[in-house]
C-alpha cells in the first residue's frame, strides 16, 4: 500500500530475483539455521492440523474398511470370483461351493431351500446362451415384462410373456410372420 493514501498499489512487469542463500539454501545443500528457521515458521497451526487431518484420514480408511467388510458378508469375495464372475458354472460346482465354502449362511441355504429356482436360472442362462440371436429375443422379452408388468394389457397376457411362465414367447423365439400373428391375438 502506498504510505500517505492507504491505496493498493501493484507492480506489473518486474520481477525480483533472489540467490538461494536468501534462504538458507547453499551450494552444497546442507542444512543451515536460516532454512530451518524458514521451515519452522508458523509451523505450530500447521502441525496441529496436520494432525487432525490425518485422524481424518485414519477414519476415512476404517470406514472403508467398514464398508467392505460388511458388503462382504452379504456377498463374499469368493462369490463374486467363484459364482458371479463364471457365466458358465454348472450345478454341481455352485451347490459345493455355497455347501462348503461360502461364508453368508443364507447363501449357503439356497442349493437346499430353493434348488428349483437355481435350476430354472441356470436353464435361463443356458438357453441365452445357445445363439446370440435367442439372447437378444429373450432380453427383449425380459425387458418388457420387466418395465410393463404392471400394465392392465400385459397383465392380461402375463403368462405368454413374464419370463417366468415356461409358456412365455421368451423361450420361442420365431419369425416375424408368425410373431405379428400372435400380437395381432
Amino acid at each position: 500500500t502506498l504510505p500517505r493514501t492507504g491505496e493498493l498499489y501493484e507492480v506489473e512487469g518486474h520481477t525480483a530475483v533472489m540467490p538461494a542463500s536468501h534462504i538458507g539454501v547453499t551450494d552444497d545443500l546442507d542444512t543451515s539455521d536460516t532454512i530451518m528457521k524458514f521451515g519452522t515458521a508458523g509451523s505450530s497451526g500447521w502441525q496441529k492440523e496436520l494432525v487432525e487431518m490425518k485422524e481424518k484420514e485414519i477414519a476415512f480408511r476404517l470406514a472403508l474398511i467398514e464398508d467392505y467388510m460388511e458388503a462382504n458378508e452379504v456377498l463374499s469375495d469368493g462369490f463374486w470370483f467363484t459364482i458371479y464372475n463364471n457365466e458358465h458354472i454348472n450345478m454341481p460346482d455352485i451347490c459345493s461351493y455355497l455347501l462348503t465354502q461360502e461364508s453368508n449362511p443364507i447363501l449357503g441355504t439356497i442349493p437346499k431351500n430353493h434348488g428349483a429356482g437355481l435350476n430354472c436360472l441356470l436353464k435361463r442362462m443356458q438357453f441365452v446362451r445357445c445363439h446370440p440371436a435367442l439372447a437378444v429375443w429373450y432380453i427383449f422379452w425380459d425387458e418388457i415384462w420387466r418395465s410393463n408388468g404392471d400394465a392392465s394389457v400385459v397383465k392380461a397376457v402375463a403368462e405368454e410373456i413374464d419370463p417366468y411362465s415356461d409358456q412365455s414367447v421368451a423361450y420361442r423365439p420365431m419369425p416375424r410372420d408368425q410373431l405379428e400373428m400372435w400380437l395381432d391375438d
